[in-house]
């Protein structure tokens, strides 16, 4: 809407000096913030359109989206307009709100895209956060903890399957006997191997 009057901005001009009762006319400095308002929230509306695509996966690309409008609303806080400045705070605040909650999880998104990965995540957070050490440490943290326990989930299911068989086997040989493929088998080795290494 904002775009369509900028365009139209000699013709409301014009519009009041033909009209005597058109008295709302924006003033110039009224038509400055428009545009300093317009140029200011394309991204936004950019940005929103990405996120909230349906026909592609997007999980990797909200933190870097995130931390775009961060970006954007840092250097907006700087303007000369006061008008600008102050609905920047408020934006910067809400924004605020929602971003100390969802880090972790968006930056989960990005550090399994190969293309990407924790250094992505520790770059970002290094342009917008003092504390960025302390936070990348707990996102690590907590993405080894989610790891983890996927780990043992998969351990304890490895058991039961073993019990399975031993249980099928007891049975006097009748039952078929379940077998773990090779590679599945090797793997938890490894698995096994490392974890008693570490």
């Amino acid at each position: 809407m904002l775009e369509s009057a900028i365009n139209y901005r000699r013709v409301f001009t014009s519009f009041s000096l033909h009209d005597t009762n058109y008295i709302w006319c924006p003033l110039e400095d009224e038509w400055s913030r428009a545009e300093i308002i317009c140029d200011f929230l394309r991204p936004f509306n950019n940005i929103t359109k990405l996120i909230s695509g349906s026909s592609y996966p997007t999980s990797n690309l909200y933190l870097g989206e995130t931390w775009t409008i961060e970006c954007l609303l840092n250097s907006i806080l700087t303007n000369e307009d006061l008008v600008v400045q102050q609905m920047a705070r408020n934006m910067k605040a809400k924004f605020e709100k929602y971003w100390s909650d969802y880090t972790m999880v968006l930056a989960f998104g990005d550090i399994l895209d190969p293309s990407k990965k924790l250094d992505f995540v520790q770059y970002l957070y290094e342009e917008v956060d003092p504390f960025y050490v302390e936070k990348v440490k707990h996102i690590q943290m907590n993405l080894y903890r989610l790891y983890n326990e996927y780990v043992n989930k998969d351990d304890q299911s490895n058991e039961s399957l073993s019990q399975v068989h031993a249980s099928s086997s007891l049975g006097g040989g009748s039952a078929k006997k379940f077998q773990v493929p090779l590679y599945q088998a090797r793997f938890e080795q490894h698995k096994n191997t490392k974890r008693t290494t570490s």
